[in-house]
């Protein structure tokens, strides 16, 4: 509401307390009258909100968004504190510099498209260090939010992922370089989200999200679940960046997809939902286990493990595995050991690559297929020179298709059958635990080899044993 509307109001209301006065004389109403207009016009002049709901449109240029020259119509500045206001940019740059609340609802539309971008941008720029903004009603309708400042930030308030009026999502297009953006703000909306994070960790830390869109994450920066489901209900993929995950997992209906150049990191002790790996990294780092709560779905050769500078500590990942391709192992000297509880299930057939390090196993299934000790591994396991496969305990293990280099070894005491075997070194490195109370059945591709009575392990393994074809 304008000045010259406020005026009128109180002239009105004026005129109703003179009636109260009738009687009085003409100078008394009169000087009575002056004193309640001055009063109501600098009261009014004041309030942040005017009851009255009005729209505003950006010019398009580049400015300060409480900059009242660069709406149309012209607002008052307490507009911009008027929770009933409505205020739309469809191009140029809106700049959150000078006066970093923004109480009205403020409306950023656009493409969403990084290669060929059309649309207005919200332009957070620091003024000081540690700048915080707080816009309390912010909408992205395909927009983009910008940010490119070597300074960390805080973002409070509230935003909202609408369903892009054009394109297919709204982008977050992150530039500062290795600082930290502390993403206060609670995300709620179902329109779809593009992250490209080419500088900060953004660090989401509001928890349990009503947001149902999916996000992709792109660039070389991670975004972090820094609190129990603060990436909402929808799906999160996962393309060439990081997610690291500080807080509980499990609410997204669509799941993590964690694609070839891609990483998800466990920060701390915590829960995942159903993740699906087509190629991307798992990476145990800091100090927590991970249950993933649903499968671990690995639909193309993917990477685990533990996190550098961390040798000693071991981090725990439990899940039940399925699908068709393998899980590598790559842990090189220094980093902290990875443990598999409860390991595979019958659906599971990609098996393991042991490159480095050491892998150890809670139950024999986590080879695949089985369901706990005694169950048959569906899945192919490769030892290489560095790799050692630790069984932690003596209980069967039934593997198809080993292939074992003339340094790899398996630690514990196993008993099980070994189908098609490709490599056979001596026991003594093939076992590097005790083995007094095993028994190996060895069937080889062109037959079965029985265990000779009185021959023992050593007997068997220079009657069974055949060099790695080149």
């Amino acid at each position: 509401m304008h000045k010259e509307d406020r005026v009128f109001d109180v002239f009105g209301i004026v005129d109703i307390v003179l009636d109260l006065f009738e009687g009085s004389g003409a100078m008394a109403k009169q000087a009575l009258a002056g004193m309640m207009v001055v009063l109501f016009v600098v009261s009014g002049s004041a309030a942040r909100a005017d009851g009255v709901a009005e729209s505003f449109t950006w010019n398009g240029g580049t400015a300060d968004w409480d900059d009242t020259t660069a709406w149309t119509p012209t607002p008052d500045a307490s507009d911009f504190g008027d929770t009933l206001d409505d205020f739309t940019a469809t191009s140029g740059q809106v700049r959150a510099y000078i006066s970093p609340v923004f109480d009205a609802k403020l409306t950023i539309q656009g493409n969403g498209d990084p290669d060929a971008y059309s649309g207005a941008m919200l332009n957070f720029i620091y003024k000081h260090t540690g700048i915080t903004m707080t816009a309390n009603d912010l909408h992205l309708d395909g927009g983009r939010f910008y940010y490119q400042r070597n300074s960390s930030c805080t973002v409070n308030g509230a935003m909202t992922i609408d369903p892009p009026t054009t394109g297919t999502h709204s982008w977050w297009d992150i530039r500062s370089d290795g600082k930290t953006m502390n993403f206060n703000a609670s995300i709620s909306g179902s329109g779809d989200l593009l992250v490209d994070n080419g500088g900060m960790q953004i660090k989401l830390s509001s928890a349990n999200s009503t947001y149902s869109g999916d996000w992709t994450l792109t660039g070389s920066h991670a975004l972090w679940n820094n609190a129990a489901n603060a990436m909402g209900t929808g799906s999160v993929t996962i393309n060439g960046s990081a997610l690291t995950v500080n807080g509980d997992l499990t609410n997204l209906t669509g799941g993590v997809t964690v694609n070839s150049g891609g990483g998800i990191y466990g920060y701390a002790s915590n829960n995942w939902g159903n993740v699906d790996m087509n190629g991307g990294l798992i990476e145990m780092t800091r100090s927590g286990n991970i249950t993933v709560t649903g499968t671990l779905d690995v639909q193309a050769p993917s990477t685990v493990r533990g996190r550098k500078s961390d040798a000693g500590k071991v981090f725990t990942l439990n899940t039940v595995f399925t699908g068709s391709e393998k899980m590598i192992l790559n842990n090189p000297s220094g980093y902290s050991r990875v443990r598999v509880q409860n390991g595979g299930s019958t659906s599971f057939t990609g098996g393991w690559d042991i490159l480095q390090g050491k892998l150890e196993l809670i139950h024999a299934s986590g080879l695949g297929g089985g369901l706990g000790p005694g169950g048959v591994a569906a899945g192919p396991l490769y030892i290489d020179d560095s790799g050692l496969l630790d069984l932690g305990g003596s209980y069967g293990l039934h593997v198809f298709g080993l292939t074992l280099e003339s340094q790899g070894a398996i630690a514990g005491s196993p008993e099980g059958t070994l189908y098609n075997v490709e490599a056979l070194p001596s026991w003594s490195t093939y076992f590097s635990g005790s083995t007094a109370n095993s028994t190996i059945t060895v069937y080889e591709e062109l037959g079965i080899i029985p265990e000779p009575a009185g021959l023992g392990l050593l007997g068997l393994a220079l009657l069974g044993a055949r060099r790695k074809r080149q």
